[in-house]
């Protein structure tokens, strides 16, 4: 489902930034699941991926891992969407990163290797976070406390284990999506402020600049840049 592009069907995702400016949002979300209901019809969004990608917090939080919630918030807000699938309005639940190569162990022998690789839907699980509310919409297994095909864990009341991030009751579900909004709206608005400064942030010893092929634009030295680094709210230095 593509949007926003020159030849697509669908416009792109406009949001007002004020003072006459706006960002113009596209994209092409891989698959769109949707539950019709009465009122408003559920959504999730999943996107594959050809390694074993996760969502992850801290790049969540600092802008970095937007993809699934940009899109996340266009099928709610972008009335186009939702014209184009003769649906009155989404409600976004879910969004998932599907690996598309699996995870397989490593066998001597093709049939280790197929009995070792016989738990496909953990091979191939979906990383994300969703709605607690909809956990048996998307797991039909009754009274599972563990995901097989969708990772989660839950206690024996069914409720979300401590620091459990794919089940999220729903409240938390609604507000980390608007607050993702808001991000990429802060981000937008410091671009057209004139903040294009080359800063490239570290996170887990990894950093961007190991998929970058411009090194020779920006002239960074990799071994000796004082890279940004990233923190979680717990750890964010005090000003």
């Amino acid at each position: 489902l593509a949007f926003g592009g020159k030849n697509d069907a669908i416009g792109p995702w406009t949001i007002p930034l004020g003072d006459g400016a706006r960002l113009s949002l596209s994209g092409k979300i891989d698959r769109l699941d949707v539950l019709r209901r009465l009122g408003k019809t559920a959504a999730i969004i999943i996107d594959y991926k050809s390694g074993n990608a996760a969502l992850d917090p801290v790049l969540l939080r600092h802008g970095i891992q937007l993809q699934l919630f940009v899109y996340l918030n266009a099928i709610a807000q972008h009335p186009e969407i939702a014209g184009r699938l003769k649906i009155g309005s989404l409600a976004p639940v879910g969004a998932f990163l599907v690996p598309l190569r699996g995870k397989a162990p490593r066998s001597s022998h093709r049939n280790d290797a197929q009995t070792k690789h016989a738990d496909r839907p953990k091979a191939f699980q979906w990383n994300g976070c969703f709605n607690h509310k909809f956990l048996r919409q998307l797991d039909n297994r009754p009274d599972q406390a563990k995901g097989d095909q969708i990772a989660y864990a839950l206690k024996k009341d069914g409720v979300p284990v401590k620091g459990e991030q794919n089940a999220m009751p729903p409240q938390a579900f609604r507000e980390m999506t608007r607050q993702l909004e808001e991000t990429v709206r802060n981000l937008a608005n410091r671009i057209f402020a004139g903040d294009v400064a080359v800063n490239p942030y570290k996170h887990k010893e990894k950093t961007p600049c190991a998929y970058c092929p411009y090194p020779a634009a920006c002239r960074i030295d990799a071994g000796a840049h004082p890279y940004r680094t990233l923190h979680s709210s717990a750890e964010e230095p005090q000003p």
